[in-house]
């Protein structure tokens, strides 16, 4: 069965059990699912994504910043609140002539299977001495766009001047010219497009999925080759009559949530008559099917069954579909079909969406208008719009808004479903041989459907099969090499720097995952586009782009990246959001600073719910990295957790690999409604001392407090990777004892004093609940002949502090401290 899913924006009105009241409507991104036999599904509902990219910082800037904070004495700034951001205009890229290519570095010998991991570093009492990170101003917010479709003004237009530039000349229809449409232009509808594959037609075939639609592949795909993008789209910024909104071109302005309408005469009047003759009737609780009938349609057959005149076959199902929805739920005290009336006026509610310039797409029953609504013709739809735009930017581009099956992602097929009627994409040859390589990899040649004889046209893949048999001199460049040979033998066109080729690695799991690793931190920039296929949940192989010298962050960047995970899972049971071994979910940000933003394919790629740190940083790195997930790239899919959308973001980081066995002293920048983190993870604690070494002599920036933390609750808190958790089930005598237990072990006293370096303890204890028992608050040896690192704690203060519940002894002048005995500790 092969599926293709896709995404509409529609709106949901949420009714409230028991009060009655209704929630202003939210912009959501229905996700459906298109199975190629039995027709369209409807699978499930997340926010809608709109994504605006703002342009990475690059290398240069990076280490500029640095630069500059180690240089400077920060001043001292008075963090302001955050301000809602304006989002800012994506900047088109600037094609630059092409660089000569660097020589490939050597790659190191192949590794051996199965490695085992080395032994994580042992921390040492002496801190680093780091400068304290500086809080930076939020960037002032840019300017908004206001060019016209394709077109570029310096003076923003009048709302007057703006309606005289969109009004509709007939080109929505020259757009939607060959294919049955109804709505668009001078109605009260988005253009539809007739679905012609139903076994019974009726007037309600057409859809928003179909070709011709204005959110067709078709349309959409014309308007982006004619250099219309969501950032040069102008938004109303007043509100106008109905009669001059329905006149303006399908697509030519961006929805804003604001209000649009003025309703003016008998405009009310029109679209009831209009809704009652027009709109589908669904039965909420959706317990029978729907009726396929408009209101009008359903007082018709009511005086018809009245009146004792026969009923067609249809015609009876219809009414027993209602009576029966009618007697069980009995709305507004109907019981059957003869109570159903005509709607006559707009609720509130309903008014205040209609003048936002949504419009229903169904009606209840009862006369109120239904859950699902969308934006009137002049409004493109972004998540539509923005799927084409990111599948026509592929390596191998598609003119199409649907997402990629299964099969076509695992058979390495890149061409648009034949239902969308752009005849886009590519057709796929044979497996060609590579000499010497062929049980490792085969090379694949794709042909434009729309161009098959122009060689320019033209694109390759190599699919690495068997990573670990790149060995005994064969290495991944040698193998792009003999690529290289064989395509410029085929085809005199193909061009290493501007068309390059696509690797895509399959089999990545923990048996493979050192050989892929060794492949993608070596792999030249003859590779644009890179697609993995993993089976594992160490992120070290993608994680090897970041060490490539070949791909940086400002002009050797990659074009595309596909992330598919949990692969051999049936797609049914498919969760990528899910954390499982074979399933990839964590990712060092820095990765998409070296990939152009792309498509993404629901269900399919990597959902990343943690974000990790790789390798060992700075503090102030750190905080760039952080920044940049948050402010910078907030956009980006990649970044935006399991649902996605705008104002999405992740709640977990992974600082294992990093040696940090906390965050303080990073700055966590400004994030909307955010208030703690779900889970961090640092570096695993060392099994012989069983201690963890907490360094307060440096300690400016307290972020203890900024993990959510649930004694009890193992979803939450703190987490130190494999660190064996102690004991809870006993009982708290029990927990002193736990061979388990971890000591924290304080060393020195911060400048904040020493009751804020208590709550800094017990923020951290009850965060890593499942590992901490004990405290130490003796002097920590200094090495190498430098002083001990005392703190300034008290046995009497000691006593007289309520300590976490997870505290059960503490360690100070010579003496061991009992919890409820010595002190006091909170209750659990």
């Amino acid at each position: 069965m092969r599926r293709k899913t896709k995404l509409l924006i529609l709106t949901g009105s949420l009714v409230v059990a028991g009060s009655g009241a209704i929630t202003a409507a939210t912009i959501l991104g229905v996700r459906l699912s298109r199975n190629d036999t039995a027709g369209v599904e409807y699978s499930t509902i997340a926010p809608t994504k709109i994504i605006e990219h703002e342009k990475p910082l690059t290398d240069e800037e990076i280490l500029a910043n640095k630069t500059k904070k180690e240089e400077e004495k920060p001043k001292e700034e008075v963090p302001t609140p955050p301000v809602e951001e304006t989002p800012v205009v994506e900047e088109e890229p600037v094609v630059e002539p092409p660089a000569p290519e660097p020589e490939p570095e050597p790659e190191p010998p192949a590794p051996e299977p199965e490695k085992e991991p080395e032994p994580e570093p042992i921390p040492v009492p002496e801190p680093p001495k780091e400068q304290p990170p500086v809080v930076e101003k939020e960037p002032e917010p840019a300017a908004p766009s206001t060019p016209i479709g394709s077109g570029a003004q310096n003076v923003k237009p009048t709302t007057a001047e703006l309606l005289k530039m969109l009004k509709d000349n007939g080109e929505s229809a020259e757009l939607a010219k060959g294919f049955t449409t109804v709505g668009g232009v001078g109605t009260n509808s988005r253009r539809l497009g007739k679905n012609s594959s139903v076994s019974q037609p009726d007037k309600f075939d057409y859809e928003s999925l179909s070709a011709g639609s204005q959110d067709s592949a078709v349309v959409l795909s014309a308007l982006i080759r004619n250099g219309v993008t969501l950032d040069n789209l102008p938004k109303l910024e007043e509100a106008v009559s109905m009669k001059d909104l329905n006149s303006l071109k399908e697509n030519s302005l961006r929805w804003t949530g604001n209000k649009v309408l003025n309703f003016e005469g008998k405009d009310l009047e029109e679209m009831l008559k209009d809704f009652n003759d027009s709109l589908n009737v669904q039965l909420p609780q959706n317990e029978v099917s729907p009726t396929r009938y408009s209101l009008n349609d359903v007082v018709a057959l009511a005086k018809k069954d009245t009146a004792n005149q026969e009923l067609t076959y249809i015609e009876k199902i219809i009414k027993e579909r209602i009576n029966t929805y009618l007697e069980k739920h009995k709305p507004n005290g109907m019981t059957k079909i003869q109570d159903v009336k005509l709607k006559t006026s707009f609720t509130p509610w309903e008014l205040s969406e209609l003048e936002k310039g949504l419009v229903p797409s169904t009606m209840n029953i009862d006369g109120t208008l239904g859950a699902v609504w969308s934006a009137r013709a002049a409004f493109v739809n972004d998540v539509q719009f923005r799927t084409t735009q990111q599948n026509m930017n592929r390596y191998l581009s598609i003119e199409s808004n649907w997402e990629r099956t299964f099969d076509s992602i695992m058979n390495l097929d890149f061409a648009a479903w034949k239902g969308e009627a752009t005849n886009s994409g590519y057709s796929k040859s044979e497996a060609i041989t590579i000499p010497g390589y062929e049980e490792i990899a085969k090379l694949y040649e794709y042909k434009s459907l729309r161009d098959a004889n122009n060689p320019r046209e033209y694109r390759y893949i190599v699919e690495l099969i068997r990573s670990d048999k790149l060995t005994n001199g064969k290495t991944i460049n040698t193998l792009i090499g003999k690529v290289e040979e064989i395509v410029k033998n085929r085809n005199s066109s193909w061009s290493r720097n501007e068309t390059g080729l696509m690797l895509a690695i399959r089999n990545i799991n923990p048996k493979t995952v050192d050989f892929v690793e060794n492949v993608v931190q070596y792999m030249p920039n003859t590779i644009k586009s890179l697609t993995m296929f993993y089976n594992s949940n160490d992120p070290k192989a993608i994680h090897a782009l970041i060490k490539n010298n070949s791909y940086d962050t400002r002009n050797n960047t990659l074009r595309e990246l596909n992330l598919y995970t949990d692969t051999d899972r049936n797609i049914d049971d498919k969760n990528t959001a899910v954390e499982r071994i074979s399933s990839l979910t964590r990712i060092d940000p820095r990765v998409y600073q070296r990939v152009n933003p792309g498509a993404y394919d629901y269900k399919y790629n990597s959902i990343f719910l943690t974000m990790a740190v790789s390798k060992p940083e700075s503090r102030n790195t750190v905080s760039e990295i952080m920044r940049y997930v948050y402010v910078t790239a907030k956009d980006r899919r990649e970044f935006q957790g399991s649902m996605g959308g705008s104002g999405a973001y992740p709640l977990k980081w992974d600082f294992r690999d990093a040696n940090m066995w906390e965050f303080n002293n990073v700055t966590i920048p400004p994030i909307s409604n955010f208030s703690q983190f779900e889970k961090v993870t640092f570096s695993a604690i060392p099994s012989g001392s069983k201690t963890l070494l907490y360094d307060f002599t440096n300690l400016k920036i307290d972020n203890s407090g900024r993990v959510r933390a649930e004694v009890g609750n193992p979803n939450y808190g703190m987490f130190y990777a494999n660190t064996p958790v102690a004991e809870m089930d006993d009982g708290a005598e029990s927990w002193e004892k736990d061979p388990n237990g971890i000591t924290l072990q304080v060393i020195g006293t911060s400048s904040r004093g020493v009751q804020a370096d208590i709550t800094t303890i017990n923020n951290t204890a009850n965060a890593s609940w499942q590992y901490i028992r004990h405290l130490n608050l003796e002097p920590v040896k200094g090495k190498n002949g430098s002083p001990d690192i005392s703190n300034k704690f008290t046995e009497e203060l000691v006593k007289s502090t309520t300590w976490s519940v997870v505290i059960r002894t503490i360690k100070i002048n010579g003496k061991v401290l009992k919890a409820g005995t010595d002190y006091q500790v909170a209750t659990a």
